[in-house]
């Protein structure tokens, strides 16, 4: 999503819906059944300020990374069309 230029709504459905939504629809099947690891730990985990800490920060080193990656990229390995983006701007 950071690289995007243009939303349209297959895009949200596409990662909203069929990303998040079938996780957390997994999470919480999971939870009811009894066989599973996650039995009856999805309403703790949901209660802890801990999890929303941890999510901000893994979303936050990966959001990080990746624009690291994406400045060592445009700033060393340049290509034509960086290149030319550059001048641009």
């Amino acid at each position: 999503m950071v690289f995007m230029r243009f939303y349209s709504v297959w895009n949200f459905v596409s990662i909203f819906l069929l990303s998040l939504s079938v996780y957390y629809a997994f999470m919480w099947i999971a939870n009811l059944v009894s066989f599973s690891w996650t039995y009856l730990t999805i309403m703790e985990l949901h209660l802890t300020p801990l999890y929303y800490l941890t999510m901000l920060l893994c979303a936050g080193a990966c959001f990080v990374a990746d624009l690291f990656i994406t400045g060592y990229q445009f700033n060393f390995l340049t290509t034509p069309t960086d290149f030319l983006r550059s001048v641009v701007n």
